[in-house]
C-alpha cells in the first residue's frame, strides 16, 4: 500500500510548482506566438484571395 508522507505531498507541490511556472514562462507565450502568426498568415491568404 502507498503511504502518503512529507515526501509525497512536497513532490506533489513542486510538480504543480512547476507546471505553473512552465505555463506562465513558455506555453503562454509560445500559444501567443502561434496565434499572432496564424492570424497573419489567414489574413495574407484572405488578401491573397481578394486578388
Amino acid at each position: 500500500m502507498i503511504e502518503i508522507n512529507a515526501t509525497i505531498v512536497l513532490q506533489v507541490i513542486n510538480f504543480l510548482a512547476l507546471v505553473y511556472i512552465l505555463n506562465r514562462l513558455l506555453v503562454k507565450p509560445v500559444m501567443k506566438t502561434i496565434n499572432s502568426r496564424r492570424e497573419y498568415v489567414e489574413g495574407k491568404y484572405s488578401r491573397v484571395e481578394e486578388l
